[in-house]
């Protein structure tokens, strides 16, 4: 029997859970920045005060350089978050579980958080620090302080979607809150619609959480509406649903959609893949 799990698990990230492996190896803090597990292709933007005027100035000449919005105090004040009142930044986790890992892998991420907490403590604002801090406390298994650093970084930007969708997975799996669950993959899917991995997310909670297999096929679906169907995966995805739930004449459907993509014809490895996907189904017919 052909190792389809594997293999499209390699060209394809092929369905079921490569979510919580990837984010202890990706959302690793590198010198240089940050890698965005919600946001794989670009890190989210960066809302910045300064505004550059590159028209005019008011006596009519050009300047390009930086113009600084002046804002009252008063209106400053109103615009800054609520004061975070979660677990301390720099708690890295359970001192059981820190003391079973190696001292430099600690002592790194440690230092790490620390610096963002410098930051912060000195009035960054910046959402991506909160983002940061999340990810290196799920590296050390430490959940409640990535809930209340991700639960924060919808406050101070409530516009990414990043934070939301992995709130999503934190409290599908880890809380075993799918109310919680649910709103914040909902949340995220209404702030970025175009991201793949938002629907494959959703669909394998409601097929593993609430074992609601019809909403599943419903998001997955519903993905054929935003997604390019240039994009092989998007057909994968679907095709190994139907292959789950042995729907086989689905199944085939979709993956020959897959293997009859752009995407596909122009990577050998990913078509040979689904091709072996393909004729395992048809075996199983």
């Amino acid at each position: 029997m052909p190792c389809e799990v594997d293999i499209l698990g390699m060209y394809l990230h092929l369905r079921k859970h490569y979510y919580s492996a990837f984010i202890v190896i990706a959302f690793l803090v590198l010198v240089g920045g940050v890698f965005y597990f919600g946001s794989r292709k670009s890190a989210p933007e960066i809302v910045s005060r300064t505004t550059v005027d590159t028209t005019a100035t008011s006596t009519g000449e050009e300047t390009g350089k930086p113009e600084l919005e002046t804002i009252p105090p008063e209106e400053d004040i109103k615009r800054l978050p609520p004061p975070y009142t979660g677990q301390p930044i720099r708690e890295l986790g359970n001192p059981d579980i820190l003391a079973s890992i190696g001292a430099a892998y600690v002592e790194r991420y440690q230092k790490d958080l620390n610096s963002i907490a410098n930051r912060i403590e000195k009035g960054s604002r910046d959402h991506v620090d909160w983002l940061t801090v999340a990810y290196i406390k799920k590296l050390f298994s430490n959940y409640i302080g990535t809930r209340d650093a991700w639960e924060y970084a919808k406050i101070v930007n409530p516009e990414d979607a990043v934070a939301y969708f992995n709130l999503g997975e934190l409290y599908g799996y880890e809380f075993k809150e799918p109310a919680k669950a649910e709103e914040n993959y909902l949340s995220a899917l209404r702030l970025n619609p175009y991201h793949l991995d938002y629907y494959i997310g959703l669909a394998n909670f409601y097929e593993d959480v609430p074992k609601d297999l019809k909403k599943a096929e419903g998001v997955l679906l519903s993905a054929l509406d935003k997604i390019p169907h240039t994009e092989p995966n998007l057909f994968a995805q679907i095709g190994a649903f139907y292959r789950d739930q042995k729907n086989y004449t689905k199944a085939i459907e979709y993956f020959e959609k897959a293997l009859n993509s752009a995407g596909a014809a122009s990577d050998p490895g990913i078509k040979k893949a689904i091709q072996n996907e393909i004729d395992y189904i048809r075996s199983k017919q």
